[in-house]
């Protein structure tokens, strides 16, 4: 039961956070406001260019009320959270936040396994985070301190170093990306009462999650902002995706396969400014978003269909609000006096794991592993002059051809795509008979006509010994389209 109850918490960390995240830097929404290109009247880009500097000096707020309904999954295996609750807010310098001390007066969470309910508390102070049931003295503290150790050491199986991860330079392509038609639209709606007859204009930010994605704008600034990241992965593989080029190209086809699936996905936000005292009083989201990461099978080589029992699309929806208060106030936010050690099992994050839940098996480990193609297990033969015809598909990823060579001979083996306008990344490789790796080409680099970008060559290769050779063709992605040609030519 504890590690349920920890599952259940962390859910509300995660969803705090988001809390925090729009009420802190309230300049998110209206920094383009202060930094001109206002879509809106004059009098209107003032308001939002005051309430962003107001609360850029912002040291606390009083989240007086809010209301939350979170929901989200895989397939059928989906989990909900609703709750109701208030609670002080403080910030240090820079309006990073310093303490929260959020209570829950009723919240439910469900979970494929189990329903939980009932009022709680939550608490972030000095780096530690605490999540309480019940109420006033009856609360049952769980706290831990926040570490990212376990992220460390996960970035560093993947080669990756965490200090390049945080000075990743997302918000400067955020900003960079802000006045890209069609992605955002700025609106003000009808003015509202507030409880306390409070008068608050409202703004909405209305974000197309298919335009952002789907802009040549969004795919290069992405590109360049990944391409110290991947760089270091090193591995098989490394120097092709050094390559901006090549990185650009994936991500397009990526991001053209989420943008589709986008289009009917909404994220909405609104904030209630007051005209007289420039200072926001409230604010809500809106978001749903519906992912299906099946295309992965067909853009990630040597991926198959893992026939999970958990496949099915992503979705995540939040429709959140929140009414504030006492702006600059003065709040004590203190650490239980006792608490049990939280469970952060649950934390764990296994890329693999979500692929693998989506329908997508990248392999890996020593049972995945797959065998070497060898003479015995090639499917064709390919005579040297003659050209050969055939199609990948998600169904059949790659084809295996047998040729016999000579010492001494130099070969070059091409493989193009058929039609021009696919999308198809052939990739070659070269075995001997026994399953040993001799070479592999994805792009050709040296410009031989009639071969496109795309097309793979491995060029005048010169064969160790006589025998039979194993061709091996397949694609980085493979597009409905997968028709190839294959030759194998010596001098």
């Amino acid at each position: 039961m504890k590690n349920s109850v920890s599952r259940g918490l962390l859910s509300l960390l995660l969803v705090v956070t988001l809390v925090t995240i729009a009420v802190s830097p309230f300049g998110l929404s209206t920094a383009r406001a202060q930094g001109g290109g206002c879509p809106l009247s004059p009098e209107d880009c003032a308001l939002l260019a005051a309430a962003a500097e107001a609360a850029s000096e912002q040291t606390s707020v009083n989240v007086k009320s809010f209301n939350l309904d979170l929901a989200g999954g895989m397939g059928d295996q989906q989990s909900s959270l609703s709750a109701t609750g208030f609670g002080p807010i403080v910030f240090d310098e820079g309006n990073d936040t310093f303490a929260i001390d959020l209570t829950f007066t009723d919240a439910t969470l469900t979970t494929p396994d189990e329903t939980q309910t009932g009022p709680g508390a939550f608490r972030f102070v000095d780096g530690d985070v605490y999540f309480g049931r019940g109420e006033g003295d009856a609360i049952e503290w769980q706290g831990t301190e926040l570490d990212s150790g376990e992220a460390e050491a996960q970035l560093d199986e993947l080669g990756l170093d965490i200090n390049d991860i945080q000075e990743f330079p997302l918000l400067e392509t955020l900003q960079a990306l802000n006045d890209l038609p069609g992605v955002v639209t700025w609106s003000r709606g009808e003015d509202m009462t507030l409880e306390d007859g409070r008068t608050v204009a409202v703004f909405t930010f209305d974000l197309s999650l298919a335009s952002l994605v789907g802009s040549q704008e969004f795919v290069n600034a992405l590109s360049e902002a990944l391409l110290p990241l991947v760089a270091q992965m090193g591995g098989e593989g490394g120097d092709m995706f050094s390559d901006p080029s090549t990185i650009s190209f994936i991500l397009s086809l990526v991001l053209s396969q989420l943008s589709d699936q986008l289009s009917a996905s909404t994220a909405q936000l609104s904030v209630w400014i007051s005209p007289e005292a420039n200072l926001i009083y409230g604010l809500s989201s809106i978001v749903d978003v519906t992912l299906d990461l099946g295309f992965l099978t067909s853009l990630a080589p040597g991926a198959t269909d893992s026939g999970s029992a958990s496949t099915g699309p992503i979705t995540f929806s939040l429709n959140f609000q929140a009414v504030l208060d006492q702006h600059n106030g003065t709040f004590e936010i203190e650490a239980p006096a006792e608490f049990e050690p939280l469970d952060t099992s649950s934390l764990n994050f296994d890329l693999s794991n979500i692929l693998e839940n989506a329908g997508v098996s990248l392999g890996g480990g020593e049972d995945t592993e797959p065998s070497a193609p060898t003479a015995d297990t090639a499917e064709f033969d390919i005579t040297v002059g003659q050209e050969s015809t055939g199609a990948l598909s998600d169904s059949n990823p790659n084809d295996l051809y047998r040729f016999e060579g000579t010492a001494g001979t130099a070969v070059t083996i091409t493989m193009k795509k058929i039609d021009d306008s696919s999308n198809l990344d052939p990739y070659l490789k070269l075995y001997d008979a026994s399953g040993n790796l001799l070479a592999e080409n994805d792009d050709a680099t040296d410009v031989v006509e009639g071969l496109g970008f795309l097309d793979s060559q491995i060029a005048q290769f010169t064969l160790p010994s006589d025998g039979i050779y194993v061709i091996e063709v397949s694609a980085l992605f493979i597009p409905d389209n997968g028709d190839y040609s294959l030759l194998v030519e010596t001098n």
